[in-house]
């Protein structure tokens, strides 16, 4: 199997789609040529309707703001909890939930997957 080289046209069999190979994947210099990775450019065209501008300041913007609510959720829920364990009463149920569903909520915005499972009976 000979090598690849930067420019060189290949077709993507996975994808039954041409490419141009851009080089080798870093780091796999000295790996046999069957089990290199190569960075490969494609062409796609898309229609206008399946495009959205990619502004990245703005969704990390949009995602501390996320955040902030759901972390002002969860403090509010422990907060709760607290308050109700504190005057020596029960915490209710509805208060449990709540504090269990904001940290699931904090726990997703960190990409992390739920920690609330549906029960199968």
């Amino acid at each position: 199997m000979a090598p690849l080289n930067p420019n060189d046209k290949v077709r993507i069999k996975s994808l039954n789609m041409p490419g141009t190979v851009l080089g080798v994947r870093p780091g796999a210099m000295r790996e046999p040529e069957e089990e290199k990775y190569y960075e490969v450019q494609i062409v796609r065209y898309f229609r206008r309707t399946d495009l959205d501008p990619h502004d990245p300041e703005a969704e990390e913007a949009q995602r501390e703001k996320s955040l902030q609510e759901k972390t002002a959720r969860l403090e509010a829920a422990r907060n709760k909890v607290e308050q109700s364990r504190d005057a020596g009463g029960n915490v209710s149920a509805e208060a449990a939930i709540e504090l269990l569903q904001a940290a699931d909520e904090v726990w997703k915005e960190l990409d992390h997957e739920s920690i609330l499972k549906p029960i199968r009976g």
